[in-house]
């Protein structure tokens, strides 16, 4: 379970540096932003998940669909450490799939970061409580931006 709670801390730690990788940094002197609220407000909504996974995948028949499904079977009991697992492979089909042919030509960044949000929102608490306030992803699809997520067994989720 310490794997799992390392593993988890890291992989949002660094989606949420890189979505931030086109933003000036603070000194390292400097003090903690205080127009910065937290955490994030996110949630688990299927069908909204659903929703913009249309928007974002060239084809219904990305494995994206399937990994939501699977999210969904195994929170039905609410957030749990299988459920957190299969969110990260969501997002790591997110980012395979990040301006490649199976990502739709008119999927937008406002879809992107709904994703994202929606894959992070279906996390445990851990996890959603170190989310910034003011985090987002929705640039990731313009040039500039890197965004990766990989799990311990390094699967793009596809």
């Amino acid at each position: 379970m310490r794997y799992l709670t390392t593993v988890g801390f890291v992989a949002v730690s660094v989606l949420a540096l890189t979505a931030c990788g086109d933003t000036a940094r603070p000194s390292a002197t400097a003090a903690p932003r205080a127009d910065v609220t937290g955490p994030l407000a996110v949630s688990c909504n299927f069908t909204t998940l659903k929703q913009n996974a249309r928007s974002y995948a060239a084809s219904n028949k990305d494995a994206l669909f399937t990994i939501i499904g699977d999210l969904q079977s195994l929170s039905k009991n609410g957030p749990n450490a299988a459920a957190t697992d299969k969110a990260f492979d969501g997002l790591s089909r997110l980012a395979a799939m990040r301006g490649t042919s199976a990502q739709s030509s008119g999927a937008t960044g406002t879809v992107f970061n709904a994703l994202t949000t929606g894959f992070l929102g279906c996390m445990e608490s851990y996890i959603t409580a170190t989310i910034p306030g003011d985090f987002t992803v929705a640039g990731a699809l313009g040039p500039g931006w890197l965004y990766e997520v990989r799990g311990k067994d390094a699967s793009d989720g596809s």
